[in-house]
């Protein structure tokens, strides 16, 4: 990869829950944010990053369970689709160089069906490998995503994301983690679907 100069401004925002959130904002060929702080498994540092063919063995690799399945899409499969489709942005949540959990972010045409903001993107395709499940990972991926999104799409002033009715620990989580059911409701694929956000 050639050199490409970049700039570095590095905040550090405190919690009250005990999470220390690095961001670090850069003009290189990719922008990642990290975070350090306590979960299940101890002290992390986990990085969030745009999917680059070197990770290609990563998805691959990547465990999904088809009780999984029924909630969600295959990583192998949402990066093929973003192969086709340029708008579809493969996320990857890194841990001591693993993957741990994936998402999609899909502005313009994705978002579209779960709402009117023209600045809203929709997270879609979350899932956490099965080996590292009950780890607190998927919670830090959530946790990371507001900023990431705030310097990566600088545009966008909604997350959005949709979840199966069935899958109420999936409710819960995207609660936890910020997001509001306002009452809207889609049929999607697999059943009905509780459509939630995130506003920034």
């Amino acid at each position: 990869m050639p050199s490409i100069p970049f700039k570095i401004s590095l905040f550090i925002v405190c919690r009250k829950n005990g999470w220390v959130l690095v961001y670090i904002n850069t003009r290189s060929y990719s922008k990642i944010i990290e975070s350090k702080g306590n979960h299940k498994g101890g002290e992390n540092t986990m990085q969030l990053c745009f999917y680059k063919e070197n990770y290609h063995d990563a998805i691959t690799n990547y465990l999904i369970t088809e009780e999984q399945l029924r909630y969600t899409g295959a990583p192998k499969d949402a990066v093929a689709l973003a192969q086709e489709e340029p708008e579809r942005y493969p996320i990857l949540a890194m841990e001591n160089n693993q993957l741990v959990t994936f998402f999609v972010l899909h502005p313009n045409e994705g978002v579209k069906p779960y709402t009117e903001n023209e600045k809203a993107i929709l997270v879609r395709a979350f899932s956490t490998d099965y080996r590292h499940q009950g780890k607190g990972y998927a919670k830090l991926a959530l946790q990371l995503l507001p900023n990431f999104v705030r310097e990566n799409f600088p545009e966008i002033n909604e997350i959005v994301l949709a979840v199966n009715l069935q899958n109420v620990a999936a409710q819960e989580l995207y609660k936890k983690s910020g997001f509001v059911d306002e009452g809207r409701r889609t049929m999607g694929r697999k059943g009905v679907l509780i459509v939630m956000s995130y506003y920034l």
